[in-house]
């Protein structure tokens, strides 16, 4: 660490584990890859967290033909969309983007704030 409060920054910065910590979720996919990802992902544009625990939660739990075919009976409550693996990939895809998010916004300004 260099002298002008760049670890508190850097520390800020660093995921806490919590709940979504490897090793503690029950669907391999979501949490544990959003994160895997998100420090890496929140630097480039290009790969969104979100694009890589989307990919890992298709990779160990593909959609069923069957919830394919009933996805538009699924979207319409709320409920179901967790246990539809399809609608779930989405929904992994957009609260993972959305977490990254706010983090690379949070610790931004607080990066900022340290300058």
């Amino acid at each position: 660490m260099y002298a002008g409060g760049g670890g508190r920054a850097v520390a800020a910065y660093t995921p806490l584990p919590g709940p979504s910590a490897p090793g503690r979720s029950s669907s391999p996919g979501g949490p544990t890859g959003a994160f895997v990802a998100a420090p890496i992902t929140s630097l480039t544009p290009v790969i969104g967290a979100g694009y890589v625990a989307a990919f890992a939660q298709t990779y160990f739990r593909p959609p069923l033909v069957s919830e394919l075919r009933s996805v538009m009976a699924d979207m319409r409550s709320p409920r179901k969309w967790w246990s539809n693996r399809l609608l779930r990939i989405f929904l992994v895809f957009f609260l993972t983007n959305l977490g990254s998010t706010i983090g690379t916004v949070v610790g931004g300004a607080q990066i900022f704030s340290n300058l």
